[in-house]
């Protein structure tokens, strides 16, 4: 649910809260009919059920900044469902900005169906506070990074170095309870040591 939700007019609030309330009634009486619908041409009434459907029903706002469609619910259910047998469950374009912005307690689950991948990605892939460059000092051999996410015991890092350690080696303890870690190399350098890292549960 986006955080300006709240302040939508009160007029419109009203008319959501009083349209879910009739949902369960709306859903039993559009169960009971005889004749299937297809919805072209029609009104669409919240708590329908179109079950041939066979077009495209779109919502175009085409003159303010106002949100297109929010769906919401104050309880466990899920808010919004999108399923395809054999296509795209959920195709989400934005030209400017994120495709989906996504907040929760885990804020995007993925499970592949089968053997399949959890996430494909196309193009390049971008962690925030979980990846960066540690720059290890010459005449040092350790450097203590704190990412700006929360770190528990199972945390851990993939470390790539980006110069020849010249056998050194190279591993990295952690301090979940400071929500902080350090990379360490066996021996100092006479030069700045670059790590890559990427930071995992």
């Amino acid at each position: 649910m986006s955080a300006d939700m709240e302040t939508r007019s009160p007029t419109r609030r009203a008319v959501l809260a009083g349209t879910l309330a009739g949902v369960g009634a709306w859903a039993a009486a559009a169960l009971g009919r005889v004749n299937p619908v297809k919805a072209d041409g029609e009104t669409v009434v919240i708590g329908g059920n179109y079950p041939n459907a066979e077009s495209l029903t779109g919502i175009l706002n085409q003159s303010t900044n106002e949100d297109v469609l929010s769906v919401a619910t104050t309880h466990r259910g899920t808010a919004f469902k999108a399923l395809s047998n054999s296509g795209i469950g959920a195709n989400v374009i934005s030209n400017f900005n994120a495709g989906v912005w996504a907040i929760g307690k885990p804020a995007i689950v993925a499970q592949p169906s089968g053997e399949d991948y959890a996430i494909r990605a196309m193009g390049r892939v971008e962690f925030q506070k979980i990846s960066g460059v540690a720059v290890i000092a010459a005449g040092r051999t350790q450097i203590t990074i704190r990412p700006g996410v929360n770190m528990n015991i199972g945390s851990f890092l993939l470390l790539t170095p980006r110069s020849n350690l010249g056998g050194r080696d190279l591993w990295f303890t952690t301090d979940p309870a400071n929500e902080r870690f350090t990379i360490h190399i066996s021996s100092a350098r006479t030069s700045p040591t670059r790590i890559s890292w990427l930071l995992l549960d």
